[in-house]
């Protein structure tokens, strides 16, 4: 039985899922540094504040808005593709 007060609750609009693959759309910028990879990477966590993300083992959380689902063809090649190959 699951106790309903400690679940994550998650915004049902969004299209994040944990476990989703995604992909960076275009480079992140920090204060002090700017973050950009073909990789695929698997979403942690939905939460308001963002979606966390798991990077080189560090853990990451980023705006909705600059990740994306992979595609099927991402997933296989295992990285991202530039958007006209898709």
């Amino acid at each position: 039985m699951t106790n309903i007060s400690n679940q994550n609750t998650v915004d049902k609009g969004s299209e994040f899922r944990p476990g989703n693959a995604v992909v960076i759309k275009k480079a992140i910028e920090f204060v002090d540094r700017s973050f950009d990879s073909e990789e695929i990477f698997m979403v942690l966590k939905v939460q308001p504040s963002g979606i966390t993300i798991l990077t080189d083992g560090q853990i990451l959380t980023v705006s909705s808005t600059e990740i994306r689902l992979a595609t099927r063809a991402e997933r296989e090649a295992k990285k991202r593709l530039v958007q006209e190959a898709i």
